[in-house]
C-alpha cells in the first residue's frame, strides 16, 4: 500500500504563501551549487516544483516520489525532459555509484527507516558524491 503525500506537498495551482516561495528559492539555489554538471537525483519530489531548476544545472537529472499522483503531476509537466518515476528512498532503484548527488528536501520524517535511506545513498553515490537533505525544525510550544 502506496501512502499518499499529495496533502502534505505544494502542489501547482494551490494557494502557497510567500515565505514558502522563498523556503523553496532558498532550498534550491543551495542545492544548485552542488548540482553543476553533476548526476543528480531528487528523492521525494513531489509535483516536481524544483526540477526546472536543478535541470538547467545538473548533467543529467533524475527524480521520483513514492506517491503515484504526484508523480504524474511531475511527468505531465515535464514530458519526457526529465526521467520521473515512481520510486521508494529506502530503495533506490539505481546502480552502485551511478550518481553525484542525491537530494531528499522536507521528507526525511516520513520515511520508517531513515537509515535505510543514508545507506541506499552510500551505497548510489559515486565516491566525493553529497547526500543533500534539508528540513523544517518542527516547534512544540
Amino acid at each position: 500500500m502506496t501512502t499518499d503525500y499529495s496533502t502534505v506537498t505544494e502542489l501547482p495551482g494551490e494557494d502557497v504563501t510567500q515565505e514558502q516561495i522563498e523556503r523553496m528559492a532558498r532550498r534550491y539555489s543551495w542545492a544548485g551549487e552542488y548540482c553543476c554538471d553533476k548526476d543528480v537525483l531528487e528523492v521525494a519530489c513531489g509535483a516536481g516544483q524544483g526540477l526546472g531548476y536543478l535541470e538547467l544545472v545538473a548533467k543529467s537529472l533524475k527524480a521520483g516520489d513514492i506517491t503515484p499522483s504526484l508523480v504524474i503531476r511531475a511527468q505531465a509537466h515535464y514530458g519526457g525532459r526529465i526521467r520521473i518515476e515512481e520510486m521508494d528512498a529506502q530503495q533506490l532503484p539505481f546502480p552502485d555509484g551511478s550518481l553525484d548527488v542525491v537530494i531528499l528536501f522536507e521528507a526525511i520524517y516520513y520515511l520508517p527507516l531513515a537509515e535505510q535511506f543514508v545507506s541506499e545513498c552510500r551505497r548510489v553515490l559515486r565516491r566525493g558524491g553529497v547526500r543533500l537533505a534539508r528540513y523544517r525544525q518542527q516547534r512544540s510550544f
